[in-house]
């Protein structure tokens, strides 16, 4: 380019001789960003010569010694622009676009600490929260939210566009920032707890929230704490004073209020979602199971919407675990729609996320860094069966059965939504009431018999007093605990062929390979041949494991010790309680092949193999044809070691068997008439007072509580109520 076709800089940039340092790069920033050859592809020669043109008056320009040479000399001074652009080795668009962008770069990450507060959490992710209009909203700096902010406000400032490698380069920068010189502060989804307060993300556009604390709740505008949101959350409705918690009885279709036990189902879903309302706690998984039509998705998806409202509220059942920690990243309430089971694995991947745990995997595209999750999330399942049977998962769960809606009762489905919208601000007003008293009755609350969610139980039992008289809450969970107690020994071959195995007797010794042979007879032919029957002796002991819990619990002790000088493995399984019932009377039809000799399966076909180890609850028919030795049974337990037999009744007569097992408090289980109403008179006349529990027979404890069962008063234990009944008329053995 010659002198006399040179043109003066400033008329180059478009701007005044007196022009700042800023406007002359703003105007060469401008001028570049439309010149650029990407977008002129048709035209590409004539924006080169342009940006050359441009790239020497803005060398001139911006460099204060050159700027006042041309200023005096013009263009006569040597060394100008182009001859600096010559003797750095010629015109390179490159570097050009390279300090354009790192301009660019600076800007942005100007505004970032300008105009947002930079920090980090307890993993050292980079978040920024920034200013928007009136409010501030927390981002990931390597969100999309976060990018869209950023470019938004460099737009407002400088009126151009900016290039995807500037931000790029201003978010490395900004991570920077927010890692190494900002403070590390929890980051949230949707509740939080600061101060002894329990703050609510409403999801909003103006990021309100609500407060809650032992005196009342209120909305504030800025809460102390930070929320991050993700695409499908939805807002919370707005709460309002004055509702009431009935009001929800009537969108979700739970089984009626029992008017025996006064157990209500009801009283259960609102205490899982005041639980899942608390911040950083154990959460119970609820379990929702009925036939088709019986408004299973539309109960969760009210839940959620006062809960937590995402887009979609349900979802399927995660392949693996990874995809369920990707959701609880993103959401605080999970909840997934018609499950038809569940592996072992996902079941304790729920349990791990009810109560607390972690999961670690390798970070994509690196072979050092990992990414991990440590967190608890509440957890819905729906399906037409009970999707929890595992025992681990049922003692997280909360497990409520839907009726079926009739024909006549069916709504549809826009308007019931629609009263549901008008309703939830009261609803969720009224649950902010329970939450509140909560934190107001927590450190004085007290319950007995405390369940393995003893937590859950005293936060539940401490909000739920706010609507309904103290002791409601456990009166229906206690019910619920022995409902799904029975679903877990349903649903575990192994543990309900102990369970039938244990009748009639009050103690088994042996090693597991000797109980697989033993319970192997007990279940279909079919069943035994299926994969989920353990084959070996170390399947078995696994099994027998997981069934223990739930067997406790109606009275079967299982235990596992190391005997003898070879330390062998033994099972020792123990019936502590039975109910007071007529055992079989008269030889069953096993027990009269068992006196033939045969070895058909059922109870009898184990008469040689356990006669050693076994101690019956009464001379079963059964026993006649057990022998030890060559000895019969009964002769067995007439001889001189009585003593082994806990001194039990020895006779073989079926008709003499009808007697059960009374714990006297020191571990010793000794006879006592079968007759209710005798037990208690033996029990009065020993000094001791009424309210043993018809069930365990255990001393009174004071949980204890009348119950009206086939027209008789008796006394029984929440716990033990539900077995009780269920049993009420089956024949013992």
């Amino acid at each position: 380019m010659t002198k006399e076709s040179r043109r003066c800089p400033y008329e180059v940039l478009g701007v005044q001789r007196d022009a700042t340092i800023d406007q002359i790069k703003k105007a060469f920033r401008k001028l570049v960003n439309e010149l650029h050859p990407d977008r002129n592809p048709d035209n590409k020669d004539e924006c080169t010569r342009r940006l050359i043109e441009i790239n020497e008056a803005y060398e001139i320009l911006k460099d204060p010694e050159q700027r006042t040479a041309y200023d005096r000399y013009g263009f006569s001074v040597r060394g100008l622009g182009a001859a600096k652009q010559q003797r750095d080795g010629g015109f390179n668009f490159e570097d050009i676009l390279a300090e354009l962008f790192k301009k660019m770069a600076d800007l942005l990450v100007d505004i970032a600490r300008k105009e947002s507060e930079l920090f980090h959490n307890a993993d050292n992710e980079p978040y920024a929260h920034a200013k928007v209009g009136g409010h501030r909203e927390t981002y990931h700096v390597r969100s999309r939210s976060f990018a869209l902010w950023l470019r938004q406000r460099y737009f407002q400032k400088h009126k151009t566009s900016v290039n995807a490698n500037a931000m790029t380069e201003a978010i490395a920068t900004i991570t920077m920032f927010a890692v190494c010189e900002g403070p590390e502060l929890p980051v949230h989804i949707r509740i939080a707890e600061h101060a002894d307060a329990i703050y609510i993300d409403l999801g909003d556009k103006n990021w309100n929230a609500v407060e809650v604390t032992s005196t009342g709740w209120r909305l504030v505008a800025n809460p102390p704490v930070r929320f991050a949101r993700s695409s499908s959350m939805r807002p919370l409705p707005t709460p309002k004073t004055g509702g009431s918690i009935e009001a929800l009885r009537k969108f979700v279709n739970v089984k009626p209020r029992n008017e025996e036990n006064g157990a209500d189902e009801f009283v259960l879903l609102v205490a899982y979602a005041l639980a899942a309302l608390r911040p950083n706690c154990n959460y119970p998984v609820l379990g929702l199971a009925g036939e088709q039509g019986s408004g299973k998705t539309s109960l969760v998806r009210f839940l959620g919407s006062l809960i937590d409202p995402r887009s979609p509220q349900l979802r399927t059942m995660p392949g693996d675990e990874r995809d369920l920690i990707v959701a609880a990243h993103h959401a605080h309430l999970l909840g997934f729609d018609n499950i038809s089971g569940l592996s072992d694995d996902m079941s304790d991947a729920i349990c791990r996320l009810s109560t607390g745990g972690g999961h670690g995997e390798r970070e994509l595209y690196t072979n050092r860094e990992e990414s991990t999750f440590e967190g608890r999330r509440p957890v819905c399942l729906n399906g037409i069966e009970d999707v929890a049977t595992r025992p681990d998962l049922v003692d997280r769960a909360l497990m409520l059965l839907l009726v079926a809606i009739g024909p006549d009762s069916r709504r549809d489905e826009k308007d019931i939504e629609k009263e549901f919208a008008t309703a939830a601000p009261e609803i969720f007003g009224a649950l902010l009431d329970g939450l509140s008293a909560g934190l107001r009755n927590l450190a004085t609350m007290v319950i007995a018999g405390k369940p393995r969610m003893a937590d859950f139980a005293l936060w539940a039992e401490a909000c739920t007093q706010a609507y309904w008289t103290a002791g409601t809450l456990m009166r229906a969970y206690q019910e619920n605990i022995a409902a799904a107690n029975e679903v877990v020994i349903e649903a575990s071959a192994v543990g309900d062929a102990v369970r039938h195995f244990m009748s009639g007797r009050i103690r088994w010794e042996g090693t597991a390979s000797e109980l697989l042979q033993l319970l192997t007879p007990l279940v279909p032919e079919a069943l035994a041949r299926e994969r989920s029957w353990p084959k070996s002796a170390r399947a078995l002991s696994g099994k027998l494991r997981r069934a223990a819990p739930p067997l406790r619990k109606v009275g079967i002790d299982v235990a596992f010790a190391r005997e003898g000088h070879g330390h062998e493995r033994t099972i020792i399984i123990t019936a502590n309680k039975i109910r007071a019932g007529n055992f079989a009377s008269a030889p069953s039809a096993e027990a009269r092949k068992s006196e033939n000799g045969s070895t058909g399966s059922g109870l009898g076909a184990d008469a040689n193999a356990d006669a050693n180890r076994t101690q019956t609850v009464g001379a079963d028919a059964n026993d006649g044809a057990r022998t030890q030795g060559g000895r019969s049974q009964a002769d067995f337990a007439s001889a001189s070691n009585s003593k082994e037999n806990n001194g039990l009744a020895n006779g073989a007569d079926g008709a003499d068997a009808k007697i059960a097992t009374l714990d006297s408090g020191d571990g010793r289980l000794g006879p006592v008439p079968s007759d209710f109403d005798a037990v208690l008179q033996e029990l009065a006349a020993r000094g001791e007072p009424n309210g043993i529990c018809a069930q365990c027979y255990a001393m009174p404890d004071g949980s204890e509580r009348a119950c009206s069962v086939d027209g008789r008063q008796v006394w029984l234990h929440p716990e033990c109520e539900h077995f009780y009944r269920k049993t009420a008329d089956e024949e013992w053995r």
